[in-house]
């Protein structure tokens, strides 16, 4: 895993830096891996971007708090979120997206609607 800086910017808005230390998931640990096992820390995210879009399902079989999942396409500019799911409980056992996506941002409970992430924006990274 290696930390990477994210923007987000909402349309017509400038891109505001994702006040959040996110971790890219390179392998399949990492990915196995997730968030999970520990209390969520509200400072951590994790991106998972996969080789083809599809429907690609998560859990919070582990976790010891509420996630958001915020499911993305991307292209070569960034990714365009086309839904979030906010605060899913743990103990879910089948979280998707309901069109595919390439990429997945899991964040602390409520911190994608604080950050502006949402259907519509756009995340770039940053640096």
């Amino acid at each position: 895993m290696r930390l990477v800086r994210l923007a987000v910017a909402r349309p017509g808005a400038a891109p505001r830096a994702l006040p959040l230390a996110v971790w890219l998931a390179e392998d399949a640990a990492d990915m196995a891996r997730g968030l999970g096992g520990a209390p969520v820390d509200p400072r951590v995210a994790m991106l998972f971007a996969f080789a083809a879009p599809a429907r690609h399902a998560f859990h919070t079989r582990t976790m010891r708090g509420r996630l958001d999942f915020a499911f993305l396409r991307s292209d070569a500019r960034g990714y365009d979120v086309l839904q979030v799911r906010d605060r899913v409980a743990p103990g879910e056992l089948d979280v998707r997206g309901r069109a595919p996506y390439d990429a997945v941002l899991e964040l602390p409970g409520g911190a994608a609607a604080l950050a502006g992430v949402a259907a519509g924006a756009r995340i770039v990274v940053a640096g």
